[in-house]
């Protein structure tokens, strides 16, 4: 079991994943990356994630996954590359 997964982009994509990490029990943790507030509050609610953050995560996170539109990859790198 991983204790922290991060994932950028908790979207349809992203959130599906993350429920399925919590559904098998393989993460402890789930922080979802965006740069939305009001969509990264919606996943918090939800219960989709755990703890949301608008930055990278630091580096010692075991997983991290980017799970946004090819066309915003470009715009999430400089988050991920922060950390």
């Amino acid at each position: 079991m991983l204790n922290k997964v991060v994932i950028f982009g908790v979207g349809l994509i992203g959130g599906s994943f993350a429920r399925s990490l919590r559904k098998a029990g393989a993460v402890r943790q789930i922080v979802g990356v965006g740069r939305s507030a009001a969509s990264m509050a919606r996943a918090l609610e939800l219960g989709i994630v755990d703890a949301i953050g608008l930055t990278a995560p630091p580096a010692a996170t075991p997983l991290a996954a980017h799970a946004t539109p090819l066309a915003a990859h470009a715009a999430a790198a400089p988050l991920a590359a922060s950390g």
